[in-house]
């Protein structure tokens, strides 16, 4: 069952999702203020995020309509790793643990946790750690399906090295295999540790480039069942990766999911 909060914030999700100048202006409004200005003044940026509020979708509505039993566990495991989380990041330069923290500290968990669930994923490869909050979400969504491990690709620029996965518990670290030398020397040495992904996340640097690289050589490999990538409003990188390719894909909030497996669309 949902919590009665839990469904008033659902039915404001839905009104604000009703079309997109209510997408848009939500976000004005919602998001911080400088973050607006600076939108504005960014014109990519501004075009980008344009094009995701034009084709992004409510992932509540989605979820529950794929499985929304599924849906009401990953909402349920959410709010009690939410509150543990907020007492562990207190205080760390990242956001929720700092106000107006510019480096991010928390990134997609209910949707991270409903992919591995859903496609009963075995291997999972992520980009971008920081404290962990994605890491977290994905070991628990691996540990409920009883099997499979995450391969965590970081490079340590706001954090000390010590406080990298720091939201990741001690018994699901056996199953979480970390490197943190940036995505260039990390990706090798990952796919020679395993070749096989069922999800891959990519959530660290954040410029058209860089994404361009990751995905070029991924595209070299077994491609996975699902492929997430954060903060696709801020270049023009995922629009003309999906448009070139043809990818079947969804927008929830920032995160563009592509579809390798059309089952899971």
């Amino acid at each position: 069952m949902l919590s009665f909060k839990i469904k008033i914030k659902f039915i404001i999700k839905k009104i604000i999702y009703l079309n997109f100048i209510t997408k848009f202006f939500g976000r004005i409004f919602i998001q911080r203020f400088n973050k607006s200005v600076a939108l504005v003044k960014d014109f990519p940026r501004l075009k980008a995020s344009l094009w995701v509020d034009w084709n992004k979708e409510l992932f509540d509505s989605w979820a529950k309509q794929k499985d929304k039993n599924l849906y009401i566990e990953s909402i349920n495991f959410y709010l009690d790793f939410a509150k543990e989380r907020k007492k562990i990041i207190s205080g760390l330069p990242i956001s929720g643990g700092i106000r107006n923290s510019r480096a991010g500290g928390s990134s997609n968990e209910v949707l991270l946790y409903f992919l591995v669930r859903l496609i009963n994923a075995r291997n999972v490869l992520e980009t971008g750690v920081s404290a962990g909050s994605s890491s977290r979400c994905i070991l628990e969504g691996l540990k409920k399906n009883e099997n499979g491990r995450l391969f965590s690709s970081d490079l340590a620029t706001v954090l000390n090295k010590n406080q990298v996965g720091i939201l990741v518990n001690q018994n699901l670290r056996k199953n979480w295999f970390l490197t943190n030398e940036g995505d260039k020397k990390n990706i090798p040495i990952i796919y020679e540790k395993n070749k096989n992904f069922d999800l891959i996340y990519y959530d660290s640097e954040k410029s058209y480039e860089s994404k361009k690289w990751f995905h070029n050589e991924i595209m070299k490999k077994k491609l996975p069942k699902i492929m997430v990538y954060d903060d696709v409003d801020r270049n023009s990188f995922f629009p003309e990766c999906v448009n070139n390719f043809g990818y079947i894909y969804r927008i929830f909030g920032n995160a563009g999911v592509i579809f390798f497996d059309k089952n899971y669309f």
